[in-house]
């Protein structure tokens, strides 16, 4: 998500069928409740309680990478899935200041210390919340700091070993118009 713009979550996944309701529906209802928006979002990269200050843009990405065998049977449909090595990556890129980049830098990418990191977004405090936790997380890729004048920007990788999620509230389509 990058400044200015709607948080957007992009979701694959294997199944055999597909329900859209635990019960009837008879028309599906676009929701008209306000997106999550990047205003909203803050991150904590070492759970210190100290929020990364000057946030430019961040990436989740979590991939299962599950294989889906398709066995030769009278049925025809997809075996259990395998769950092969899953693949967590928080991407950041802020600018940085004398606060966060020396560090990220010597404590967390070249010191090779792990620490424990918070994406949350609050729209509606208690009925409208996202958060999501990284476990053992280290910075894998992180650009190397420069003595130069003027504002420089910084990515920083991230690769926890496990992440949760927990989200209040569901819009299913976001339509500005």
């Amino acid at each position: 998500c990058a400044e200015g713009q709607p948080l957007v979550m992009d979701i694959d996944y294997v199944a055999r069928t597909l329900t859209w309701s635990s019960g009837a529906t008879t028309t599906i209802t676009e929701d008209t409740t306000r997106p999550y928006l990047f205003s909203d979002l803050r991150l904590d990269l070492t759970s210190s309680g100290t929020l990364t200050q000057n946030l430019k843009n961040v990436q989740l990405t979590v991939a299962n990478n599950l294989q889906t065998p398709l066995y030769i049977d009278a049925d025809r449909t997809i075996g259990t899935p395998i769950p092969v090595n899953r693949d967590y990556r928080l991407t950041a890129t802020f600018n940085a200041d004398s606060t966060n980049i020396k560090p990220f830098y010597d404590q967390y990418f070249r010191g090779g210390s792990t620490f424990n990191f918070l994406v949350s977004a609050v729209v509606a405090a208690a009925s409208r919340t996202i958060s999501i936790t990284g476990s053992a997380a280290y910075i894998v890729e992180m650009n190397q700091p420069k003595q130069r004048e003027g504002v420089e920007e910084f990515t920083i990788t991230v690769a926890p070993k496990v992440i949760t999620a927990v989200e209040s509230g569901l819009v299913y389509k976001y339509n500005p118009t």
